[in-house]
C-alpha cells in the first residue's frame, strides 16, 4: 500500500512541477551601446499552466586584480543600472518588456548580472490583485509567494567613447584575436570542422573579449575554422584554414 502511495505521489508532483510557469528570457546576453541609455529586455512565459510573477534582481560584475569576476550589489541604482519594473507579471502564453537603463558614469566599460525569477503567489493569494500590485510596482512584495528557479543574463555597457582596436596575429600554428580597444568584441558561432566535413564539426561557441584579453586556437591540418567578428555594429565572418 505505501508503494502505491508513493506512485500517487510522484504523479501528483509531477503535474505541479508542470503547472509552474515556465520563463524564456531569450538571449543571455544584452548590450547598451555608446549612444544609448537602455535596452528592452522581453520576458516570455512560455507555459506550464500557470502565470507568474517575475522580480528582476542587479548585481554589478566587477573583476579582482587577478581577473576573478565577482558580483556585488548595487548601493545607488539612479548612479547605476536599474530594471522598470523590477517587478511584473506575466500571463501564460505571453511576455513582458522590461527596460534595463543605465545612468552612471561611463568612462569605461561596466558589467552587470540580471537575474529573472519568477514567484508563484500561495493559493491563498488572489492573483488578479497581485497582477494589479506588481504590473508596475517598485515596491517589495506583500503577497506570500514561493520562489522558482532563476534565469541570469549579463548586461555590457559600453563606454561613451568606445574605440575598437581589434589584432589578429596568424602563423602556420596558431591564430590569436587580441583585442586592444575599450568595449568587448564578441567571437560568435566559433566552429572547427575537418575540411568538407561539416557533419563533424565540434559544437559553436561564443566567446566575449574584454578590453586586453584575447583568443587564441591552434590550427589543425586538414581543419577549417569559421566564426563571427562583431565589434559593435560592425559584423564580419571570418573562415581560417588549418
Amino acid at each position: 500500500m505505501s508503494y502505491l502511495y508513493l506512485i500517487i505521489a510522484f504523479i501528483i508532483s509531477g503535474q505541479a512541477a508542470n503547472a509552474n510557469p515556465q520563463i524564456d528570457v531569450g538571449e543571455m546576453y544584452s548590450y547598451i551601446e555608446s549612444d544609448k541609455i537602455s535596452v528592452v529586455k522581453h520576458v516570455f512565459n512560455s507555459g506550464g499552466g500557470s502565470d507568474a510573477l517575475v522580480r528582476v534582481d542587479v548585481l554589478e560584475i566587477l573583476f579582482t586584480v587577478n581577473g576573478v569576476p565577482i558580483e556585488i550589489p548595487i548601493k545607488n541604482p539612479r548612479q547605476s543600472l536599474i530594471a522598470t519594473p523590477n517587478r511584473f507579471f506575466v500571463p501564460v502564453g505571453d511576455s513582458r518588456g522590461i527596460r534595463l537603463a543605465f545612468s552612471g558614469k561611463r568612462d569605461h566599460e561596466r558589467y552587470f548580472r540580471v537575474r529573472f525569477k519568477p514567484l508563484i503567489p500561495e493559493r491563498s493569494s488572489n492573483f488578479k490583485a497581485a497582477e494589479d500590485k506588481y504590473g508596475v510596482s517598485e515596491k517589495a512584495p506583500t503577497v506570500s509567494v514561493n520562489l522558482l528557479v532563476g534565469y541570469g543574463t549579463v548586461l555590457f555597457v559600453r563606454p561613451t567613447d568606445t574605440v575598437f582596436n581589434t589584432l589578429i596575429n596568424e602563423d602556420v600554428q596558431s591564430y590569436i584575436i587580441e583585442n586592444q580597444g575599450n568595449s568587448v568584441v564578441i567571437v560568435d558561432a566559433f566552429t572547427d570542422c575537418p575540411q568538407g566535413k561539416r557533419a563533424l564539426c565540434k559544437p559553436a561557441t561564443k566567446h566575449h573579449l574584454l578590453p586586453g584579453k584575447d583568443f587564441k586556437f591552434g590550427k589543425l591540418l586538414g581543419h577549417e575554422y569559421r566564426f563571427t567578428l562583431i565589434e559593435g555594429s560592425s559584423v564580419k565572418d571570418v573562415i581560417v584554414r588549418g
